[in-house]
């Protein structure tokens, strides 16, 4: 399953990229959990934010997509992201925060296939290497690179 995030402000935008990716899973026979969010602020706020991939409008009120996903990169986050916006001169910025695609609204579906599975390539490629764990503040992702050891406390349950 992949988790997919999509952040716009436009309803219409945002069900038309949502209806995309239901049809993308379909075609391709897998299953996704889509989230929505209106702005980078209530998206960057989330505690429990957890995505495979990232669709992120540029232009939006309160902290625009770009913003956010600066922050989101701060906190060494790693996903893919797609920016979508109606803005071209955009797509150079995109660069600053490693976005692995860009699509210019209205997007087709063409366009949104070719981006997205780069990004589903590029999750199952990183998903050999990688472990979660769910804390009470959210969830937590590794690299098996950067994990030296894990202990279990049986008693208490947790892992350390």
């Amino acid at each position: 399953m992949f988790r997919v995030t999509v952040v716009e402000d436009n309803d219409m935008h945002a069900d038309t990229v949502m209806q995309y990716v239901e049809r993308y899973a379909a075609d391709n026979g897998f299953r996704t959990e889509t989230k929505r969010y209106f702005n980078g602020y209530e998206f960057i706020a989330d505690k429990n934010f957890s995505a495979d991939i990232i669709l992120m409008d540029i232009e939006m009120p309160v902290m625009d997509g770009m913003d956010a996903s600066k922050k989101l990169r701060e906190r060494c986050e790693k996903s893919p992201i797609i920016f979508i916006t109606c803005m071209a001169q955009y797509a150079v910025k995109g660069y600053e925060v490693d976005a692995i695609g860009f699509m210019v609204k209205p997007v087709t579906y063409f366009d949104f296939q070719t981006n997205f599975g780069k990004a589903v390539r590029a999750v199952e490629s990183a998903r050999d290497s990688n472990v979660s764990f769910t804390m009470k503040d959210g969830v937590v992702k590794f690299s098996t690179d950067d994990i030296k050891y894990v202990e279990v406390d049986r008693k208490s349950g947790s892992a350390g």
